[in-house]
């Protein structure tokens, strides 16, 4: 990756988080066509509003851009609870579509179980 822009933060459990996540991206992107500024907002927000919910920890986002190719965005917490554990009567309550969504727009993403957690990516081809 020449070129590449790379941008990170720490974000605490609260409603804000999301929002504070896709202002990140918002910012790393500009410049970006539309669509493509639109789905990874969508994806960026769905990644860290799971955190949020479904975590007890605050997450770190780590995102990486190469203008005219793709976005990467690695959403991270240490929560000991994998994804696959997570289907709750309390998140199938709340809807709990947000990676289906994800697996619909993104290129490509997938969840990484690391010594402190997991981490949850999507990269998203321009």
């Amino acid at each position: 990756m020449t070129g590449a822009r790379r941008s990170e933060a720490h974000f605490n459990r609260t409603i804000n988080a999301p929002r504070e996540a896709r202002e990140l991206v918002r910012t790393l992107v500009n410049g970006a066509s539309p669509s493509f500024l639109e789905d990874a907002l969508l994806l960026t927000s769905e990644l860290v509003t799971n955190a949020v919910i479904h975590t007890k920890v605050s997450c770190g986002v780590v995102a990486t851009y190469e203008p005219i190719d793709c976005l990467v965005v690695t959403v991270r917490d240490q929560s000991p609870i994998a994804l696959e554990d997570r289907s709750t009567v309390e998140s199938a309550a709340t809807g709990s579509r947000g990676l289906e969504l994800v697996d619909a727009v993104a290129t490509s993403w997938g969840c990484n179980a690391t010594a402190q957690g997991k981490e949850v990516w999507f990269e998203l081809a321009e």
